[in-house]
C-alpha cells in the first residue's frame, strides 16, 4: 500500500508541476482508457436532445446535473460532474 501512495504522490507532483509540459499531460490523459465517474449522491438517469444531438446524463435530488454526461452516439465524449 505504501508503494501505491508514493506513486500517486509522485504522479500528482508531476501533473501539477509548472515544469511538466502540457503536451505530456495530454498524452497521459489520452492513453488512459479507464474512466470512472462515481457519484456519492442518489442520481437518476435522463436523456435529452440538443441541436440534433442526443445526450445521456444524470440529475441529483435537486434536479442539478451530477455524475456522468455523454453524447449518446459518441462514447468518447464524456464528462463527470461531481461536487469536488
Amino acid at each position: 500500500m505504501g508503494k501505491v501512495t508514493i506513486i500517486f504522490l509522485l504522479f500528482g507532483t508531476l501533473l501539477f508541476s509548472a515544469n511538466y509540459p502540457k503536451e505530456k499531460i495530454i498524452q497521459i490523459i489520452e492513453k488512459n482508457e479507464k474512466y470512472e465517474c462515481i457519484p456519492d449522491k442518489k442520481v437518476r438517469k435522463i436523456g435529452w436532445e440538443l441541436n440534433g444531438q442526443s445526450f445521456i446524463g444524470h440529475l441529483d435530488e435537486k434536479d442539478e446535473q451530477y455524475g456522468e454526461f455523454r453524447e449518446a452516439d459518441d462514447d468518447t465524449l464524456r464528462e463527470c460532474r461531481l461536487e469536488d
